[in-house]
C-alpha cells in the first residue's frame, strides 16, 4: 500500500472517530428548567456547574408599576451563584430570558411586560452594580472564566420603567436565569432556573 492510501485511511479513521466523539459529547447535553429555591447541577466529565438559587423567590414583576431608578434599586434582590467544583476552568454565560412556561402556566402569554420597559442592575461578587434597560443587553448579563474551586455570586434586580407608559398596564414578566457553559473542545450545555 503506498503512503497515500495510508494517509487517506489514517485520516478517514480520525474522522470516523471526531463524528463518535462528537456524537458521545452532544449526548452529554443537559438542560432543565425549575422554579428557584433549589440548587441546581450540571456536569460533564471533570466539569461541575453549580447554580444556587436558593436565597431568591423566583425572577418575577407582576402588579408593578414604574418607578424612579432609585426606588428600584431598593427592591428585594434575586440571588444566585455560580460554582466550579470541577477540575477544569469553566467559560460560561449569565442569560435571563423570558420563562414561556410560566407564562403558558399562567395562561399570559399575550400580556409579556416588553424588554424596553424593565429597568434592571446587575452586580458579581458585590462589585458596583451596572444598571440598564433589559433590551439593551438583550438578557446578556455576564460573560467570564470560572476556575477550578470558584464560585462567583450575583445579584439581580428587576423594576419597571419611570418612563414607561400606558402600555404596561396589565402586563408581567416570568423570566428564569441561565448558565451557558462551554467547555473548551466540547459541547455547549445549559443549566437554569
Amino acid at each position: 500500500m503506498d503512503e497515500s492510501k495510508k494517509k487517506i485511511i489514517r485520516n478517514g479513521f480520525f474522522i470516523i472517530c471526531a463524528i463518535l466523539m462528537f456524537i458521545f459529547v452532544s449526548y452529554a447535553v443537559f438542560a432543565f428548567s425549575k422554579d428557584g429555591t433549589k440548587e441546581n447541577k450540571i456536569s460533564t466529565g471533570t466539569l461541575v456547574l453549580t447554580l444556587d438559587e436558593s436565597a431568591s423567590n423566583g425572577i418575577t414583576l407582576e402588579n408593578a408599576v414604574p418607578v424612579t431608578d432609585a426606588d428600584g434599586l431598593a427592591n428585594a434582590p434575586y440571588v444566585f451563584s455560580v460554582e466550579n467544583t470541577g477540575t477544569l476552568k469553566a467559560n460560561y454565560q449569565i442569560v435571563l430570558e423570558n420563562d414561556e412556561d410560566k407564562y403558558t402556566t399562567d395562561n399570559c402569554l399575550d400580556k409579556k411586560l416588553p424588554w424596553q420597559s424593565i429597568r434592571y442592575s446587575f452586580s458579581k461578587n458585590g462589585a458596583t452594580p451596572l444598571i440598564g434597560t433589559l433590551e439593551d443587553n438583550e438578557g446578556v448579563f455576564d460573560t467570564s472564566i470560572l476556575a477550578p474551586n470558584e464560585k462567583t455570586t450575583y445579584t439581580l434586580r428587576l423594576w419597571i420603567s419611570e418612563t414607561a407608559q400606558n402600555e404596561v398596564m396589565g402586563t408581567h414578566f416570568h423570566g428564569r436565569i441561565k448558565v451557558k457553559a462551554i467547555q473548551e473542545g466540547h459541547t455547549n450545555y445549559e443549566t437554569g432556573e
